[in-house]
């Protein structure tokens, strides 16, 4: 596999609209390949302490050839930093490729903290001591070499984190290979402060994570540039310099595998064309509205501190006010409840007048059965009725009356006749002294049932009375009803209605409480302001705008050089950082364990017969 540059070209700015100029970005010739080395075996290599291996096997020396860069001069340097790193962003090695213009015979000299280095391009030794490595080309040309450094001993700018969220858990990346789920990707990217250097400040990483949309549907993420590569889709993120950044790629998977994470660190820089009189102007109008500002913050400073003093003088009223509001809603909750009781007394106003018309009644009928009785019980009645059974009791006392006056005339007959006579005039006597006695008790009897009679006809003309009264009083009562079921029912719905305004009360008096809380804060921020305004009016006015113009035009326009990574000894022309993860995807051995084994055909096992059977 062979080094490939891109195009010196600006990646896609996504989290700000920069202009990331001058940068050729070193990258990987596929996803899944290891990361670029010497595989040429004409190289040489010297090993930084002993029994190390020079580099890692499997990469590829960079083709002279295909390098586009032009020729550099003196002892500047470009370095391309790789870095492959585990699938949670974690650094698993780390080692730069160094790239100068070589001259025959010239001994170039370079420096770095290296556990091992190798000539990527020629057959001429490379020898590495103390820190430094010289080469002596034997030709002119482009030279490369490799140098393989400890992450712990030279850590990279960055502290890179990647998560991965599996169905609302997070799930470690060797777990995730052909998985299926709602999959989120979240990467977090820190500065390192184990690093001493300011290519976190100066550099953005530009970081590409790729998925396959044959195993990946509803891919989502904010902030990110998509672009679609065949069925793989790429999801392009700028990480801006001097920014802690946080981004999330979601997505639905099946059998979830992925390539590996590329980050590529590439020095921000702004190619500005601007008219410095025309700026010049503008910072005076700035000037200008820095003091207008100054002023208006002083001015707004105490326009906030007395809605401040209002407030707290609104907010003292509170309690009273939430008070007072509750005693009257706890007094339409009482008269309600009154209200309530009172309305049903109707069933039994109805039920009074229901006895009283069965009490007149029951009086009437005893009126009228006094009366019949009055006209019944009498000695003339009783006469009466004797008569109709054939007695007449006049008649009787006449024939009584004669009886006895004959009979006392025989009283004086001998032989006890005379004695049985005086008998029979005693009981005619008492039979006509019964009659009286019974004409007087009658009479007695008559004159009470009498008085009986005028006693009922009273009660009864006085109950009638009474009844009259007690109708006209249910005519009152019944009308008192009826309004007090209305007053019952406009107290209920003030009632309602004001505890919804009580606590519409208690909702004001909090939210006056937290805007005077929140006038508070804004009054003390205000303070701020107003002594960031006159520091600002203060510096901009005493500012030489032309000098320090040109000065912060030079800096925005220069290209900028930035400083070696490996070694402050060192000048360089260009650096960049190419960093790759692990891909995800399930383990090669398992899966060859899984595979049906391969019968040989009868030309395989002829290869193999003489060693030259690949396996392919």
């Amino acid at each position: 596999m062979k080094l490939v540059h891109f195009p010196r070209r600006a990646p896609p700015a996504v989290l700000a609209p920069a202009v990331l100029a001058g940068a050729a970005l070193p990258v990987f010739a596929s996803d899944t390949s290891p990361l670029p080395e010497a595989a040429s075996s004409a190289g040489t290599s010297q090993t930084g302490q002993a029994g190390e291996d020079a580099a890692p096997s499997g990469e590829t020396a960079p083709d002279p050839e295909e390098n586009t860069s032009p020729a550099l001069t003196g002892p500047a340097k470009e370095e391309v930093v790789y870095g492959k790193l585990n699938a949670d962003g974690t650094v698993q090695r780390l080692y730069t490729v160094n790239h100068f213009a070589g001259s025959a015979g010239r001994t170039v000299t370079d420096y770095g903290d290296y556990t091992a280095v190798r000539n990527m391009t020629t057959t001429d030794p490379i020898a590495y001591a103390d820190g430094a490595v010289t080469l002596t080309p034997a030709s002119d040309g482009d030279l490369y070499y490799e140098g393989t450094m400890d992450p712990a001993a030279t850590p990279l700018p960055w502290l890179i984190e990647i998560h991965y969220i599996l169905d609302g858990k997070e799930i470690a990346p060797a777990d995730l290979a052909g998985r299926s789920g709602a999959l989120i990707i979240r990467l977090n990217v820190s500065p390192n402060p184990a690093c001493q250097g300011d290519w976190f400040d100066q550099y953005a990483l530009q970081t590409t994570v790729t998925l396959d949309t044959a195993s990946a549907s509803n891919i989502r993420a904010a902030g990110g540039t998509m672009a679609s590569v065949g069925s793989q889709r790429q999801i392009i993120f700028t990480l801006l310099p001097g920014q802690t950044s946080e981004v999330e790629v979601a997505a639905d998977v099946t059998n979830f595998t992925m390539p590996a994470i590329t980050l590529n660190g590439i020095q921000l820089q702004l190619k500005l064309d601007i008219d410095g009189v025309a700026l010049t102007n503008r910072l005076s109008q700035l000037t200008t509205g820095t003091g207008q500002l100054d002023e208006g913050a002083a001015a707004l400073s105490a326009g906030i501190a007395a809605l401040e003093q209002g407030l707290t003088l609104l907010t003292d009223q509170n309690d009273l006010l939430t008070g007072g509001s509750a005693a009257v809603n706890s007094a339409l909750l009482q008269l309600q409840n009154a209200l309530s009781g009172i309305s049903a007394s109707n069933d039994q106003l109805n039920l009074l007048l229901d006895a009283s018309k069965q009490i007149g009644s029951g009086i009437d009928q005893l009126d009228d059965g006094v009366a019949l009785l009055e006209s019944q019980v009498n000695y003339d009645a009783f006469k009466n009725i004797l008569a109709q059974n054939g007695l007449d009791l006049d008649t009787l006392a006449a024939g009584n009356a004669k009886a006895i006056a004959m009979l006392q005339a025989l009283t004086g007959l001998p032989f006890g006749v005379g004695d049985q006579i005086s008998q029979i005039v005693l009981l005619l006597q008492g039979n006509t002294a019964l009659a009286g006695a019974m004409q007087l008790y009658l009479d007695t009897v008559s004159q009470g049932i009498g008085a009986l009679r005028q006693g009922t006809s009273a009660v009864r003309e006085g109950y009638a009375a009474f009844d009259s009264g007690i109708q006209a009083m249910a005519g009152v009562l019944n009308g008192m009803l009826q309004n007090m079921a209305l007053l019952s029912d406009a107290v209920t719905t003030l009632a309602t209605q004001y505890g919804v305004f009580d606590t519409g009360v208690n909702a004001y008096t909090q939210g006056v409480d937290q805007i005077l809380a929140g006038t508070q804060q804004l009054s003390s921020a205000s303070l701020l302001l107003v002594a960031g305004a006159h520091q600002l009016y203060t510096e901009t006015s005493n500012m030489q705008l032309d000098e320090e113009l040109g000065s912060l035009l030079d800096t925005l326009s220069a290209p900028g050089v930035p400083a070696s990574f490996t070694s402050d000894k060192n000048t360089v022309s260009a650096l960049q950082f190419a960093l790759q993860t692990e891909p995800i995807q399930p383990d090669a051995a398992a899966a060859a364990e899984q595979a049906p084994a391969h019968e040989l055909t009868f030309w395989e096992k002829l290869l193999d017969l003489f060693g030259l059977y690949d396996g392919e």
